[in-house]
This record gives structure tokens, sequence and C-alpha cells, in this order.
């Protein structure tokens, strides 16, 4: 392969719920040159329902099944082999609507988010990349004061932290970040102002800041973290200032320079970019651009950070930006992928 092709994944809903469209394939292998932007489908895996997040680590692809408990959801690991996928094992989840995977820095540890049933369960990871046995589930309860998207708790996502001392896990239903040791016992509660709605989580390299996107009110909290305790110190909108009509902040990635924030808008339909100040500890918008489609539910960084793709659930697309490293700045290649419900993406 020559060093200018990438490989990504892309997953996609396939199997229609709630009056959902689900025309993907299930888990997509594709390949970015670097050079173009130019992407091609390379191979599928269609025997998993709603593969709504993908994880990679080293070798090994974890995906969860986005489905309600009477489907019997799974969580799977594949092993990646040139252009396609070796089935390795999968675990039953005993949540409903998985929609997260976090693992922590040893790769011993891997922890689902359940929407539905407020769930997070905690596995073990074995040598070789294969699930092992159901370590810990938690359970969260409560409510907030948007009726119709935080009338119960909605577990979204989980980071650990770098050294694998904590697990930090996003309610979107109780506008809290809820702390736990890895062993899952809870540590501290964070309370976001009502009506946030904290959906994913990201560390700065420097694992002093944690960055959190709010999808209900568009919002990016930056926070210190020390000795297990987070603390916001300021929150900034990620929408443009003159956009006032429905939208939700979806994705957030940090640049592997550690400068630059990039988050995606589904309704504003754009990619927001965000200069960290780390002296200052302060975000600043530098740039808003158009996703060229229709409710981007996922963006995602190159390793090296020369690229960006994102993901256009609505209009069955995806497309891809070449990114400068020196001012963060994002720029159409003029290459797109069409794919069936496009909902995650990972190098």
């Amino acid at each position: 392969m020559s060093e200018n092709i990438k490989s990504f994944f892309v997953g996609s809903y396939n199997y229609s719920l709630w009056s959902q469209t689900a025309n993907g394939n299930g888990i997509s292998v594709a390949e970015l040159d670097t050079s173009s932007g130019e992407m091609q489908l390379v191979n599928s895996f269609t025997k998993i329902k709603n593969p709504s997040y993908l994880a990679v680590k080293d070798n090994i692809l974890y995906a969860v099944e986005e489905t309600p408990q009477d489907l019997k959801p799974r969580l799977c690991a594949f092993l990646i082999k040139k252009n396609c996928l070796e089935s390795i094992n999968s675990q039953r989840l005993k949540g409903s609507s998985a929609c997260h995977i976090s693992i922590n820095s040893s790769k011993s540890k891997l922890a689902v988010s359940n929407y539905s049933s407020a769930s997070l369960e905690l596995f073990q990871l074995l040598d070789d990349g294969s699930i092992a046995n159901r370590i810990k589930e938690v359970r969260h309860s409560g409510k907030s004061i948007n009726k119709k998207r935080q009338e119960a708790s909605h577990i979204h996502s989980s980071v650990f932290t770098t050294d694998d001392s904590y697990l930090l896990v996003a309610d979107l239903g109780i506008d809290q970040v809820v702390i736990y040791k890895d062993d899952g016992n809870l540590i501290q509660k964070l309370i976001l102002p009502a009506g946030s709605g904290p959906r994913h989580l990201t560390w700065h390299k420097n694992n002093k800041y944690l960055f959190i996107i709010n999808e209900l009110n568009n919002t990016i909290s930056i926070c210190l973290f020390k000795n297990g305790s987070v603390e916001i110190i300021d929150t900034i909108s990620t929408l443009a200032h003159e956009f006032s009509n429905e939208s939700y902040a979806s994705a957030i990635k940090l640049h592997p320079n550690g400068n630059y924030l990039y988050a995606s808008n589904r309704g504003e339909d754009s990619i927001t970019v965000f200069n960290f100040d780390e002296q200052n500890s302060s975000l600043k918008l530098i740039q808003t651009i158009s996703s060229q489609g229709k409710f981007p539910r996922d963006i995602e960084l190159s390793d090296d950070g020369q690229m960006l793709l994102v993901a256009n659930q609505n209009s069955n697309n995806i497309y891809s930006y070449f990114v400068n490293k020196q001012t963060g700045l994002l720029s159409k290649t003029g290459q797109g992928l069409s794919l069936g419900t496009p909902v995650c993406i990972v190098f």
C-alpha cells in the first residue's frame, strides 16, 4: 500500500428501528488517498446490526450494535486484515441502544455506553484483543429540563484517564459528567447547566484539560482535571454567531498537536474549528465550514493530523478535508464518498 493511502472504517445503520432511516452496509472498509482526498470503498462486513460506534486498538476493531434488548445486542471484536475484518468473538450486552466505546491505555478494559438503558458496561480485554467477562455494570437515574430528550438518564459516552485510574461518563439526560474509579466506584458528579446535554468527551494531550461537547445547548465546556476532580473553567458556543435555527452538536476531536479542536453541528450542518490557547485556558472560534451534507454525525482526524473526514448521516455521504497543521484551518478536497447512513468513522 502506498504511503499516501490510509485505511479507515465506517459504521452505518443497516437495520431500521424507530422509523429511522437505515440504508448502510454495517461496517465498511475504505481507503483514503491523502494526496488528493479521494476515497473508495474496499469491503463491507454486513453481519452486524447498526454498528453505531467503532474503536480501533492496534490491529483490533471493536463495534457495538445499537439495538433494543429484544434483538440481543452485542459488543464485537474483529481482527483487521488486509481489506477485510475477521471476527474474533462477541459478548451480549445487558443494556440497550449502545452508542459508544472507550478503551483504556493498557488495553485491558473496555467500556460500553448504553443510551436507552442509562447503563455503562465494563468488560475485560485479553492480550489477544478478545472480549472476556463483564467486570461491572453501572446504571444512572434522573432527568432534566428538556422534556423530549432529558425525560430520563441517557449515558452517551465515556473516556478513561491516560493513567487508567479514572473513567469519566457523560450523561446527556441528567446534565452530568460522572467520575468513577477504574473499578466502577463513584468519585464525583460534575453538574453542568440544565439543558446542556453532555454528549462526548476528549482529553488535551497534556491530560490537564478535558473538553465536553454538549449536544442540546450547542456548547463546548473547557474543564480542568486534577486528582480525580473536574472543574469547568469556560464554555463556548459551537455555532456560528449568526445561526439561530435548530441544531445539535455531535462529535468533538482534538488535533494531535493539541492546538486545535474540531466540532460537528447537526442542523447548521457545519464543522467548527477552534484554536486552544493553553496559557490562557481558552478556546477561540477560527472557522466554520460546511459539512457538504446533512446531519454530520461524526468527524475524525487521521493519525498524522493531515486529513479530516465527516460522516453526513442524513445525506448518505462522507467528505474529506485537508488540515493546515500551522493554522488548524480546513480546506475542501472536492472529494466525497457515497455511503448509506454513516454514523461513525475511525482510522
